[in-house]
Parts: C-alpha cells; structure tokens; sequence
C-alpha cells in the first residue's frame, strides 16, 4: 500500500472543492451499478485499487467539506484531524478497558476535560471530581445515555435487573429538539409517545411554564417524569432552551436535566458567548459536536456527567472474561461502563493533535468569523423582499418567502445549480430555508457568492 499516494488522492480531492458541485449529479443506483456483484478473486496493485475507488466515488460524493457547505450542520475536518485517525487506525488500540489500552484510556479522559475548561464548563464535569467526559460517535449517542442514566436514577437502580415496569415514564423536549431525543426513548423501550414536546417562547426556547404545568399534569395522571433534554442550538433555527428557568424545574422534580449541545456548544470556547451556560449548574450531563464546527472529523461527540457513577450503573456488566486486577484495584477509567458498544478505538489523537496544531486561539477566531459572517449575511437578506428569522443566533440563519409554497420554490431555485445546498425547517407552523455557517473553508467571499444566489432566485421567481 502507498500512504503518499493515498494522501496525495485526498489532497487533490480537497483542492477540487472550491470548484466542485456541493451536490453532485448522480441518480439513485448508478454507482452500485458500475460495481462488479462479487469481490474479486485476485489481489490488484495497490495503485491501480486507488485509481479504481477515487474513480468510483468522487463523482457520488456530496461536499460537506466544500466552501459553500450551508446544508444540515458542517461536518469539519482538517489535516490534523486527518492524521490523528490514521494514527488511531495504525496503532490498532482497542480501549474498552484502561487494562487494554491505558494510553487509550488516559489520554482520552485528559482531552476531554480540556475541552471542559476552554468551554468553560463547571468543575462538576470533571474527570478530578465525580463526574467526567468521554467521547462518543454523536449526540444522538449521548441523549440515548443520558436517558438511560436518568431511568435508571428514578428507578432507584431496579430498572437494570428487572425492567421498566408497568409504569408510564415520560420524558420533555421543545418541540424543536432534535429527532434523537424520540429515537433514544425508543429504543430505551420507553416509546415514542413517551416524549412530551413543550411548545416554544417567543425566543424559541422550551417556554418553561408550560413545562411545570405539564409535569404536573402527568403527574396527575400517574406518569413518571424523569427527563428533561434542553438543547442550545437547534437544528431548525439554533435556538436556545434558557437553562437558568428550566434546570430549577428539573432540581425540583427530581428529573435528570441533559443538555444538547451539539452545534453551537462550541461556540462556549469564546468567553463572549458563555451566556448559554447559566443554569449549567443544574444540568446531569451535557455535550457537543467537535466534528461539527471545529476542524475534527467524524465521529466525535463529547458527553460529560456530573457523577459517573449514574452513567456506570445504567450501562455495566461485568463478565468474567472481563474481569482484571486494574479494574477490580479500582482508580482506573473503564470506558466500555460509559457507552453502547463494549469496544471503541483511539478517537482521542485527532482532538489532542488539533488541539495541539490548531490552538485554542484560532479556534476562537474561526468561531467568531463564522458568526460575523452568518450575522452580516442576515443583514444582508433583510434588505430583500423575504423574512429573516428573529432572533438570529450564532452560525445559523433562516429566512423564508410570503407562504411556504414560495419559499418551497425560493428553496428549489437556488439548489438547482448544485453550488450551494440550503435545507429547511418548520418553525412554529411556517417553512423556513437554513443556512448554516461553520464549514471550515468558508470564506467571505463564499458568503457573498451565496447572497448573489438567494438575490438571483428571488428575482427569478417575481
């Protein structure tokens, strides 16, 4: 195998972006249709095996690295990024315990309590106290342990061995969190239903009020409440739940308060925007995204708790080809306690060496660039004949047309030249186009690429 040919395909791939469809122009089933129906019987040359995959997946490829990438939320990742994983894939470490990779192991804890500090994320989530970090694939991955952790607090540690019982569990969200919160009560077997969507404030945050009235409502009725799952940074619009209003509640009722970050947590590495952490104090566990909006690649979620020991009673088992004298010493991490899967790799390289080449400094500074330029983008827009969301927060802007038949086909015009992709939402009852700013490459002259675009649609339309 040719590493130097590999990173040099890879290399030409970025170097192709400025200029490449964000979408390409590819139809269901054609690439598997290039595609022989059995593996191949004989080895091939490693350089002909190369040529051979660029050439099959390039032209499928959609540009979630590329400049103009406004679609969903960005899914970064720089070279640092880059070579930690092949670091992790070349050391082949498998860290489910500290006995099978305490490198794994200790370095991934260290990591993630930096990123607590340079967040400013209280003492409570450290890995010095009771509480502590580690890394998973996504956020959906960590709301689904925290709602195991919380049902097994208010089970009084009964749910583990015996089940959920006959009772009618509940959990609340804003009616604009994220799908996962419902995928996590499914598959905890709690159901769907058991999810209790609050309507949203005038801020488009969960409207607190309504949450106190409704828990006690359920309460009423013989549920048991036992989760509240806030999110800063929606994905239709990037809202906020106000944590200082909701985590009393939560304190109050005894319900494990989780804390979806997953976007605009990052945005926390600049003292200027910590706002979204008052309240933090009440929260049980809380996380974000580094491959969303800081150059590191897919996958890497950071959950934290505020006392593991929830966390470890939900998720051990402990089986005797397990068992060792570190784990059974005690003093030492084992982060298969901390997870779905039992084995996980080396995922804390690609954050140290970013970390490391990148400094928090820049980071900071690609943050806040990425705000200036999603709020000079809003001002723009406001200047047409169309409706920008209000408020407008961080990296994320929404507008939309008289009605949502024209804002459906506002949307159409502009993704039809495959330049740019723009997604929407519906907010409170009205379609809205998102444009997410936070791709890594992007630029201010990308930004006004993309206002000459949404101006032309608009114009095109009348």
């Amino acid at each position: 195998a040719d590493g130097k040919a590999t990173l040099e395909a890879i290399g030409q791939y970025w170097a192709s972006l400025e200029q490449a469809p964000v979408r390409p122009e590819v139809e269901p089933g054609a690439i598997d249709r290039s595609m022989p129906r059995e593996a191949p019987e004989h080895a091939m040359a490693f350089p002909e095996a190369l040529k051979l995959i660029t050439s099959l997946v390039e032209p499928g490829l959609v540009g979630w690295q590329s400049p103009r990438w406004h679609a969903f939320w960005p899914a970064n990742g720089g070279p640092a990024s880059l070579f930690g994983d092949m670091l992790s894939a070349g050391y082949g470490q498998q860290g489910m315990l500290w006995a099978t990779s305490p490198a794994c192991t200790e370095v991934e804890a260290r990591v993630v309590d930096w990123l607590r500090i340079l967040l400013g994320l209280p003492d409570r989530f450290s890995i010095d106290g009771p509480g502590g970090g580690v890394i998973q694939d996504s956020a959906s991955s960590a709301t689904l342990l925290g709602m195991l952790a919380a049902r097994e607090r208010a089970g009084e540690g009964s749910v583990r061995e015996d089940g959920v019982g006959g009772q009618q569990w509940v959990s609340y969200v804003s009616d604009l969190a994220h799908s996962s919160f419902e995928r996590a009560a499914m598959i905890a077997g709690l159901g769907r239903r058991s999810v209790r969507k609050v309507p949203t404030n005038a801020q488009l945050g969960l409207d607190s009020n309504i949450l106190q009235q409704m828990i006690q409502e359920d309460r009423a009725k013989g549920y048991k409440p036992f989760f509240i799952g806030a999110t800063i940074g929606t994905t239709a619009c990037g809202s906020a739940d106000d944590l200082s209003a909701i985590g009393p509640i939560a304190e109050k009722e005894k319900l494990w308060l989780h804390v979806d970050a997953a976007m605009n947590g990052a945005a926390a590495l600049c003292p200027e925007y910590r706002s979204m952490h008052h309240g933090v104090e009440f929260a049980d566990s809380w996380c974000f995204n580094p491959h969303k909006w800081l150059p590191v690649h897919f996958d890497c979620d950071v959950f934290w708790v505020a006392n593991r020991n929830d966390l470890i009673s939900a998720m051990s088992v402990n089986p005797e080809y397990l068992r060792n004298d570190a784990t059974e010493e005690g003093g030492v991490i084992d982060y298969r306690d901390w997870q779905v899967p039992l084995g996980r790799r080396f995922r804390a390289l690609k954050l140290w060496l970013t970390l490391y080449t990148e400094g928090a400094d820049h980071l900071r500074a690609t943050i806040r660039k990425h705000i200036s330029m999603s709020q000079s983008l809003a001002e723009q827009l406001r200047g047409l004949n169309i409706d920008v969301l209000e408020p407008q927060t961080f990296g994320l802007v929404a507008f939309a047309a008289q009605d949502d038949i024209a804002t459906e086909q506002l949307q159409r015009r502009i993704n039809r030249s495959r330049k740019t992709w723009l997604t929407h939402a519906e907010i409170q009852g009205r379609r809205w186009i998102r444009v997410a700013v936070g791709a890594w490459r992007t630029e201010a002259n990308h930004m006004e690429t993309l206002y000459e675009d949404i101006s032309e649609a608009l114009k095109n339309g009348e």
